[in-house]
């Protein structure tokens, strides 16, 4: 935001009693404007005002600093009471300024978005003290003394005589030089009120819209500016823009300084000890846990969803079932059927004439094509030889998937440390098995486990064996969902 700062010297509060028994009011007026770089004004916005009292020039000390929240009028004007009160902080104390001695500035800082990102409109120095605030420093008032002769009587008393008409023009001197700058006179009224004053109605926006000229003709466009190789070549130089280029190239910098080694840094922390030290204060438990066993990287799994699997090795064929208690290995049961009713015989021979309901029977199955195929009825309830996916026992979802924050809210894994995330992963039920690979060659962390914990929801265990910190953040896996068809 482009702003142009408009500022006004500050108007010295006057109306304060000159008595000297009297308090001065510790504060005077301030004005100052706000405009854009087009010149338009910063109309009815919060801004934020930094004001300081400097001694002795515009880079002197600050003897008092205060900041303010004030809203522009139509006309980008603000106005403030330095040292009243309504300030957002303060340094030093107003009434503390020492008024009578040397020089006093007015430095003024602005945000126009009313934050703290302050713009220095410059400095301006205070051409009249404030009577009151200045009095206030000086001492208390003494007793009065005796009435003096005038000085038209001492002049009778010399032995001179005339009227006081003789005496004065005895006493004037030749004309002297211009006198200093009298003090400010009082505000003028504002080019709002003077065109109000001359019968118009309105408000501050009809005023600006009243007093706004008409758009000017666009100016002739300016001549293109010379390349600054072609300003080059009119230097007396020769060349391609290859060699120009090469001519303006400045020399290499010097190697910067050696960076501290991970060691080092750790001791600057507060650590004390050798590097063997160190490098155990960065190793992560080595001991597997919740379904693993062992130690890391080469855990066991000894439970699944935190079922213990039995130690009973399996045999060939068999599959782990939940009996109840723990995981066991167990034979695939079968299905026994007394009477069997067939109308195909790509899979089922019959060794009799009937082909109707048969006790008892003896059945040829034919080999499968397809290794791993299930013996199973199909839609139309025909036996064929099926794969599990094509008889539905089972499905898969194969997709991509991002990281982006684990479980902690942070997006790094510290060094040698495990971390644990959630994926959503529409479709995923507890208990369905899934897969998470990488798609590179990702070896900053590793994938200790990945199983689904809620309903939608996917959990992965990391692990960084690395000294150093690893970020996740944007990392893409490959995910498999497999769902078990129960029907």
């Amino acid at each position: 935001m482009n702003i142009k700062l408009l500022i006004f010297l500050p108007v010295i509060f006057l109306g304060m009693a000159l008595g000297a028994k009297g308090q001065a009011p510790q504060q005077f007026n301030y004005q100052g404007a706000l405009r854009n770089a087009d010149g338009s004004p910063v109309a009815n916005k919060s801004i934020m005002l930094r004001l300081s009292i400097l001694n002795g020039s515009e880079s002197g000390a600050v003897q008092y600093a205060e900041t303010r929240q004030v809203v522009t009028s139509a006309l980008g004007l603000y106005n403030v009471a330095i040292g009243s009160t309504g300030t957002l902080g303060t340094s030093g104390t107003f009434s503390a300024i020492n008024w009578g001695s040397g020089l006093k500035y007015l430095k003024v800082d602005v945000d126009p978005d009313g934050g703290s990102n302050f713009v220095s409109a410059g400095a301006s120095q205070l051409l009249s003290v404030p009577y009151a605030l200045y009095a206030a420093n000086a001492g208390g008032a003494g007793t009065n003394g005796a009435d003096g002769k005038s000085a038209y009587q001492i002049w009778l008393d010399a032995g001179n005589t005339g009227t006081q008409a003789d005496f004065l023009n005895a006493i004037k001197g030749a004309a002297g030089s211009a006198g200093a700058a009298g003090v400010a006179g009082a505000n003028g009224k504002s080019a709002y009120q003077i065109w109000l004053d001359a019968g118009n109605t309105g408000t501050q926006a009809d005023f600006l819209s009243a007093i706004k000229g008409a758009v000017g003709a666009a100016g002739v466009a300016g001549a293109d500016g010379k390349s600054a190789y072609q300003i080059w070549l009119d230097a007396g130089n020769t060349g391609t823009q290859a060699n120009f280029l090469n001519a303006i190239k400045g020399a290499i910098g010097a190697t910067g300084a050696d960076g501290k080694s991970v060691y080092q840094v750790w001791l600057d922390a507060g650590n004390t000890g050798t590097e063997a030290d160190f490098l155990n204060s960065m190793k992560m438990d080595p001991n597997a846990a919740g379904d693993l066993s062992g130690i890391y990287p080469a855990p066991k799994v000894i439970k699944i969803q935190g079922v213990t699997i039995s130690s009973v090795a399996p045999t060939a064929n068999q599959i782990l079932k939940f009996d109840g208690t723990s995981w066991v290995p167990s034979t695939v049961p079968s299905a026994v059927a007394e009477d069997v009713t067939t109308a195909s015989t790509d899979v089922i021979a019959l060794s009799n004439n009937t082909g109707a309901a048969l006790k008892p029977m003896t059945i040829d199955i034919k080999a499968a094509t397809t290794a791993n195929s299930f013996l199973m009825t199909d839609a139309n309830k025909v036996v064929k030889w099926q794969s599990a996916t094509d008889a539905k026992l089972v499905s898969g979802t194969l997709s991509n998937i991002s990281f982006s924050t684990l479980l902690d809210g942070t997006s790094t894994i510290a060094a040698n440390q495990v971390a644990l995330l959630k994926l959503t992963v529409p479709g995923a039920s507890i208990g369905d098995p899934v897969f998470l690979t990488n798609i590179g060659d990702e070896t900053e962390y590793s994938i200790l486990a990945t199983w689904v914990s809620a309903a939608n929801e996917v959990s992965v265990r990391l692990a960084n064996y690395q000294p150093i910190p690893v970020n996740i953040s944007g990392r893409t896996h490959k995910i498999l969902l497999m769902q078990v068809n129960n029907n």
